[in-house]
C-alpha cells in the first residue's frame, strides 16, 4: 500500500497527463508534505517527461536500457521509497 505522499504524487502525474493540472484536493495533499518549490518541482518533471514521450512516439525511437542500469537505480529508488514510508508513519 502506498503511504499518502506516494499515493498523492501517482494521482498528480495521472491527472497531470490526462487532464494538464491537478485538482485543488490533490494539491492539498501534496502541501501537507511538500513546500511550493517541491510542487512546482513535481509539475516540471512529470511535464518533462511527458515530453520526451511526445517526442519518442513522434519520432519513432525507442530507448536501449545499459544492463547495469537496474543495478545503478535500485539503490536510489530503495532509499526514496524507504525515506517516504518512514516519513508517512511518524504522521499517523
Amino acid at each position: 500500500m502506498w503511504n499518502t505522499l506516494v499515493a498523492a504524487t501517482l494521482r498528480a502525474v495521472d491527472v497531470m497527463i490526462a487532464d494538464g493540472g491537478i485538482s485543488m484536493a490533490t494539491r492539498n495533499v501534496l502541501s501537507a508534505e511538500l513546500d511550493n518549490r517541491q510542487i512546482l518541482d513535481l509539475i516540471f518533471t512529470a511535464g518533462s517527461y511527458d515530453i520526451l514521450a511526445w517526442m519518442f512516439k513522434s519520432l519513432d525511437l525507442t530507448i536501449t536500457m545499459n544492463p547495469r542500469a537496474d543495478e545503478q537505480i535500485r539503490p536510489t529508488l530503495l532509499k526514496l521509497f524507504t525515506h517516504c514510508n518512514a516519513r508517512d508513519d511518524t504522521n499517523h
